[in-house]
């Protein structure tokens, strides 16, 4: 086989298409979900690579990868059971994650919940609920670190004999005393936003359809911006007991101001 354009190769498994595998104390239960549902929540993520392009170094022929649902398609069907994809849609291995994927795991936090009818024998029970915005880091540079992260970035995958979770490095944020991971900035938003006139001026003031937002920067991963007034273009939203928290890479920091004064934008 050869393939062109760094193009991978593997061959999916259609034999675990809808398994899912419930351990018990009992031995584990093997569930077949229907697969005329959702094809997103039934196509194997698990498979073997049997073609890598001679430039790859990471991914090598018999790994057994975890990779995107979308790989298995007709229009990447090289052969009955192999299909091809690029590196970006495959996730890593149960030791290693390739480019800028971790594996992580849920952290769950006691909750009280009322069962029964109420009025009539309602109890209080504990149930263990997943923190959404909290994870422990498995792989990477932050292995074994519980890690703030954002709301949406949990992978199941599907054809592998237990959950695991994967995220991209980006979607971390920081550790729990609130240092922030690499190139990364904690800002508290302010409510005034910038307009951002045709000469290139950035103006603070009140507006109601902001081209970017501001806010004081609180954190700093190496001190960078910290304590001062910034305007960003992209951020994350994070709210830690209630309190709303913008997360931003220094790439997306426009530029610093102080109250009501005119700046240039820096880019």
């Amino acid at each position: 086989m050869k393939m062109n354009r760094g193009k991978i190769a593997l061959r999916i498994n259609k034999d675990n298409f809808g398994k899912v595998k419930i351990p018990t104390p009992n031995g584990d239960i093997v569930l077949e979900i229907d697969t005329g549902f959702e094809a997103a929540h039934y196509f194997t993520q698990y498979s073997e690579v049997v073609y890598v392009p001679d430039d790859e170094k990471e991914i090598k022929v018999g790994m057994f990868v975890f990779h995107n649902h979308n790989v298995y398609s007709e229009s990447t069907r090289v052969d009955d059971d192999i299909f091809w994809t690029t590196k970006e849609f495959i996730f890593g291995t149960t030791s290693q994650m390739f480019g800028e994927y971790v594996m992580v795991d849920k952290i769950f936090e006691d909750k009280d919940t009322a069962i029964g009818t109420m009025g009539i024998n309602v109890r209080i029970e504990q149930i263990k609920e997943p923190i959404k915005n909290k994870c422990l880091v498995i792989t990477g540079k932050y292995a074994g670190k519980t890690m703030y992260c954002s709301d949406v970035m949990f992978y199941e995958i599907v054809g592998y004999d237990k959950k695991i979770y994967i995220a991209k490095e980006k979607q971390l944020i920081a550790d729990e005393d609130f240092n922030p991971c690499e190139n990364k900035l904690l800002v508290a938003p302010f409510k005034d936003e910038l307009i951002i006139r045709k000469s290139g001026v950035i103006v603070a003031r009140n507006f109601t359809k902001p081209q970017c937002k501001t806010g004081n920067v609180t954190r700093s991963f190496n001190g960078e911006y910290l304590g001062q007034n910034i305007a960003y273009s992209r951020y994350y939203q994070l709210t830690i007991y209630g309190i709303q928290h913008h997360i931003v890479e220094v790439k997306n920091v426009e530029c610093t101001f102080e109250t009501n004064e005119e700046v240039t934008i820096l880019k």
